[in-house]
């Protein structure tokens, strides 16, 4: 597969989980209550994309078995954790060396922050934000 085809499919992938994060009711109801806050929105002039942002931040850094029983994300974390269990399975001395410092609760956060990036991207894209925003003549 090509890099243009794999990341056409990555990008697919994130758009799709993003639109299914936030339909959680519990995102939701997130992005509501932030929206009541009048500091954001009158002293920061939030707009829709940074309540998105702000959920999708607190859907990753809340309940991490609840975050896991997302498919797509379980599929993902799951598959690196296998992956990290072959590279370091790979032979005795491998073993040894590496497997003992090995933890699962870093293959996991990492792979979950990894998540997150592709989501805020996502967001990026559809609300046309940072590298997809469009450039402005000066």
């Amino acid at each position: 597969m090509s890099i243009g085809k794999w990341l056409e499919q990555r990008r697919k992938w994130a758009d799709d989980l993003l639109t299914k994060v936030l339909g959680f009711p519990k995102v939701q109801d997130d992005i509501e209550d932030l929206k009541k806050d009048d500091e954001w929105n009158k002293e920061f002039g939030w707009t829709q994309y940074n309540f998105e942002r702000e959920a999708i931040e607190h859907f990753f850094e809340g309940d991490v078995e609840e975050t896991l029983n997302v498919a797509e994300i379980w599929k993902a974390v799951k598959t690196a954790i296998e992956g990290k269990i072959e590279d370091i399975t790979f032979d005795a001395k491998t073993l040894v060396h590496e497997g003992y410092g090995v933890k699962i609760e870093t293959i996991i956060d990492d792979k979950l922050s990894e998540i997150q990036e592709d989501l805020e991207d996502a967001l990026d894209r559809k609300h046309k934000k940072g590298k997809y925003a469009k450039p402005t003549s000066t």
